[in-house]
């Protein structure tokens, strides 16, 4: 059981400094000989910890922060566990908790950071590794818009290993003070109306031609569109609804990218395309735009 109590000790170095052939007395050791300041204090496990300082006031600052871990429980160093083994963990951990492709991302980067730097433990992932992880991308040819997306996201990884797993101490975010890559800004390319006609000559099937004018009439995201049911879409008003959808035996689980209910107006142009793809669409599939195949394969 941990103690309640964190000391402040001086820690001596050398020998006892001698003056007229007799060693110096211990209570003048403060003033003639060198020492450090050290913070001690028992963990969970019984076992002793410390820590060095320069100073009195440096231990002092530490010595707070850690009595106010001892009385929270959380006296104990952290927890080694390596890149690999914390990959696996936080994939398991966050399924169903943060969206699929984020969660995708993050594993992916996690991953790339081990090849970069070896399966080293956590808590041993230094400033100068993530700075190497972020030159070697760079050297890799990828944009700095992606470099600053994986700085980002290594960032918030680490950070949860942090608060939530206890695995780094407080603030020890070797991606914390990264800095983000400058990006030029470039102007927005926009598909014209002529070039959508012409997208749309070349649609294979009407199912195509109802997909592509949705997206681009509506701005919809790609995956908002391919998990858009037919209950979503109110002919009568003009109106589609992105919403959460549920693990059934009809729908599989999935939520919006902002995890908001959002409703969204369609042109009467799109609603007539819709309505003639919804009276050849296979029967049986709630998704408008899954195909009959697909959708036996995925339910």
């Amino acid at each position: 059981m941990a103690t309640k109590k964190v000391g402040i000790y001086r820690k001596y170095h050398g020998k006892v400094p001698v003056e007229n052939g007799r060693p110096v007395p211990k209570s003048q050791w403060p003033k003639k000989r060198h020492f450090s300041w050290v913070v001690r204090w028992f963990g969970t496990d019984g076992n002793r910890y410390s820590r060095s300082f320069k100073t009195r006031k440096e231990a002092k600052r530490f010595a707070e922060q850690k009595q106010t871990e001892v009385r929270e429980g959380r006296s104990d160093p952290p927890p080694v566990v390596r890149l690999k083994d914390f990959t696996r963990e936080h994939v398991k951990l966050m399924r169903g908790q943060t969206a699929y492709n984020t969660l995708r991302e993050q594993e992916r980067c996690l991953r790339k950071l081990r090849e970069v730097i070896g399966d080293k433990p956590l808590h041993e992932v230094t400033a100068k590794d993530a700075e190497t992880y972020v030159n070697r991308r760079h050297g890799a040819g990828k944009s700095a818009s992606t470099i600053n997306k994986e700085i980002m996201t290594l960032r918030r990884v680490f950070n949860l290993a942090a608060s939530r797993r206890r695995y780094l101490p407080e603030g020890q975010n070797p991606f914390k003070k990264v800095k983000k890559r400058k990006v030029s800004r470039k102007p927005i390319r926009y598909v014209s109306a002529e070039e959508m006609r012409r997208l749309l000559a070349e649609a294979p099937t009407l199912r195509w031609r109802a997909f592509l004018t949705l997206l681009y009439t509506t701005g919809l995201r790609l995956n908002e569109a391919c998990h858009l049911t037919w209950a979503n879409i109110d002919f009568e008003n003009g109106m589609l609804q992105v919403s959460a959808k549920r693990d059934t035996t009809t729908t599989v689980p999935w939520e919006p990218k902002d995890h908001e209910l959002r409703h969204i107006p369609v042109s009467p142009g799109s609603l007539k395309v819709l309505a003639e793809w919804q009276a050849e669409a296979p029967e049986g599939v709630p998704y408008a735009f899954v195909t009959l195949e697909r959708y036996r394969r995925v339910m």
